[in-house]
């Protein structure tokens, strides 16, 4: 995790670096402190958040219809009463770090050259591993599970949100993104076949986004 905030720290620079201001802006980057919470087998609503950071590119903002590349960062936790699962065994609390990349269709029903509001679905991979309070793998604490359950550390997810952006007259903006990143798997929580295994666990994002225009070059004149 804490190579993946260094590999974004590092990656602001090189997002936000816009070129001439008298060209047109034809894609933004955003810079977007996170809040992430879960519900799932050991929480059925979204009460516990942890923070995180995303960034990403948008391509073609200037059309109702584009798309964009969201790398995220951040965590998961929760802890259980003991009889929302069905087995004494199971482990009642979580925590996960959450790193992702993945691609999404941006839709703007409102658009003017101040506002966008739109409707976004994506897709990408979701890298997890739940660990108990103590810091150590759920996934290898086989107690934890039914005879012969066993699950990967990576799931493919479908975020499905929405969001308003605002810009200003120079090159920034601000924005507001709220929506599920719908993981294709149960085992967040590491809890599937004691819990409820017929539901994915859900993932809730949150993110506040500093916006910076990046501009397409001039041609230069001969």
């Amino acid at each position: 995790m804490k190579r993946l905030l260094l590999f974004i720290l590092l990656t602001i620079p090189f997002l936000t670096q816009a070129q001439k201001r008298n060209g047109k802006a034809i894609r933004y980057a955003y810079v977007a402190p996170s809040a992430f919470s879960y519900a799932g087998d050991l929480g059925k609503s979204f009460t516990t958040y942890s923070a995180g950071m995303q960034v990403g590119v948008r391509l073609n903002h200037r059309k109702k219809l584009n798309g964009g590349i969201n790398l995220l960062g951040g965590y998961l936790s929760t802890r259980s009463n003991p009889l929302e699962t069905r087995n004494n065994s199971a482990n009642t609390s979580f925590q996960t770090s959450l790193i992702g990349i993945g691609f999404d269709l941006h839709y703007s029903f409102i658009k003017t050259k101040t506002w966008q509001v739109y409707v976004s679905q994506g897709f990408g991979i979701l890298r997890y591993q739940p660990k108990d309070e103590n810091g150590n793998p759920l996934q290898e604490q086989n107690s934890t599970r039914s005879a012969n359950e066993t699950y990967g550390n990576s799931s493919a997810m479908l975020p499905t949100q929405v969001g308003a952006n605002y810009f200003f007259k120079n090159t920034m903006g601000v924005g507001l993104q709220i929506g599920l990143l719908n993981p294709q798997t149960d085992y967040l929580d590491n809890v599937s076949l004691f819990g409820n295994p017929e539901n994915n666990d859900k993932a809730l994002s949150i993110r506040l986004m500093l916006i910076i225009s990046i501009f397409e070059k001039e041609e230069e004149e001969y």
